[in-house]
């Protein structure tokens, strides 16, 4: 993948790391300072300023996007988001906002669009909540950046949504 390095920035030989396997977190990623905080060891993630994912996968699943709008019924389809910031790490609780257009599903079909949708929530939430995981894995994009991240669409219930005034 894009992103792919022998060595991360302290010069640990990189290697794979299961971070989530079937909905399970299984460990996060680490530079030396973080693994002695939190007394675990590197998983040879160091980036310049903070530990960094080299290449992301989530592996797909089984619906195609029309049987993802079609299983959820009423929500919204968001395409793109940014402006991502975390509230509490040690909980996962983040902040972000839509960039794109997001389509309101009604009835298991597209019934129109909105713009500037707010989530706050927390990532072991999502993570309890997927019902669905498309087939397709997409490329992703940080600030117009190509991303070493690939991903399905994910159906994810009771995520917190906001619409600013």
């Amino acid at each position: 993948m894009m992103s792919s390095t022998a060595f991360d920035d302290e010069g640990l030989a990189t290697r794979d790391n299961i971070l989530i396997e079937r909905g399970v977190l299984k460990s996060f990623i680490h530079n030396t300072k973080t693994a002695t905080i939190l007394e675990t060891r590197s998983t040879a993630n160091a980036g310049w300023i903070m530990p960094r994912p080299w290449n992301l996968r989530v592996e797909p699943g089984d619906f195609d996007e029309e049987e993802l709008v079609r299983e959820m019924r009423r929500g919204l389809l968001i395409n793109n988001n940014w402006y991502t910031r975390y509230q509490n790490v040690v909980e996962g609780q983040f902040s972000t906002v839509t960039r794109d257009a997001v389509l309101v599903i009604e009835n298991g079909e597209v019934a129109g669009s909105v713009k500037r949708v707010r989530i706050a929530d927390s990532f072991p939430s999502l993570l309890r909540n997927i019902r669905g995981l498309g087939k397709r894995l997409y490329k992703t994009r940080w600030w117009e950046i190509r991303r070493s991240v690939e991903l399905p669409y994910i159906m994810i219930e009771n995520v917190n949504i906001t619409k600013p005034e």
